[in-house]
Parts: structure tokens; C-alpha cells; sequence
């Protein structure tokens, strides 16, 4: 039977005493245990307010049909840069954060640092297109 990763975390936290670990299986530091249920809900929280409100920007704009203005086009393009950053890039991180290895596969290893900057640099670019628009 297979165990998942929450109970493979769940194992360790409870019994692990030796210093020896597989580098292909999770890793949590002892002295963290306390604290990563507030990190799992902050970034819960902001992960949640950051989706609905960015579809809800996105929603607005569309619906009163304001995309018609070039502004309102660099709003959702802000609005894509945030959800890409919220849905992807932010639990992946938590992820790697709170295992201390990485479990996603060299594809994502390789792909991911670039799925990180992408929505900063947009986010910077489109304030840029932005200001010089005004």
C-alpha cells in the first residue's frame, strides 16, 4: 500500500531520531513543526484572496466591457501575472519551503525559477506600459 506524502511527513515528525535520510523522500526539520501549520494558512489565505480577487478584477472588466480602453487591458494583464503567481508559483513554494527537497521532477526544476520571474517582470513591465501611457 502506498503511504502519501502527509503521512510519510506525519511518520517522520513522530518517530525520527537518526540523521540518516533519503534525499528522494521529504524532509522536515524537527524544530519547524509548530510553525508550518501558520505557513501552510497564511499562504492559504493569501493564495484564496489572490485568486478571487484577481478573477473578480478580471470579471468587472469584462462584463462593463472596460477592456475597450488600453488601461484596463494592462489591469488584466496584472490580474494574469497574479493568478499565474497564485495558483502556481506560490504552492509549489510552500511546498519546497516546508519538505526541504524537491519532489516536482527535473522538468519543473529546470521551469520553475522561470515560472517564478515571469509574473515580476510582467507585473514591472506592465507598471512601466503604464506609466509611460499616462
Amino acid at each position: 500500500m502506498k503511504e502519501t506524502y502527509n503521512q510519510k511527513i506525519l511518520q517522520y515528525m513522530i518517530n525520527s531520531s537518526s540523521t540518516n535520510f533519503n534525499f528522494r523522500e521529504p524532509y522536515i526539520k524537527r524544530s519547524l513543526i509548530y510553525v508550518y501549520p501558520l505557513f501552510m494558512l497564511l499562504h492559504a489565505i493569501v493564495c484564496l484572496v489572490g485568486i478571487i480577487s484577481n478573477i473578480a478584477v478580471v470579471v468587472v472588466i469584462v462584463r462593463r466591457r472596460l477592456y475597450q480602453d488600453q488601461t484596463f487591458v494592462l489591469f488584466i494583464n496584472l490580474a494574469f501575472a497574479d493568478l499565474i503567481k497564485c495558483i502556481f508559483v506560490m504552492p509549489m513554494t510552500l511546498a519546497n519551503l516546508l519538505i526541504q527537497n524537491w519532489l516536482f521532477g527535473s522538468f519543473l526544476c529546470f521551469f520553475m525559477p522561470m515560472l517564478q520571474y515571469f509574473p515580476v517582470h510582467a507585473t514591472m513591465l506592465t507598471f512601466l506600459t503604464i506609466a509611460i501611457d499616462r
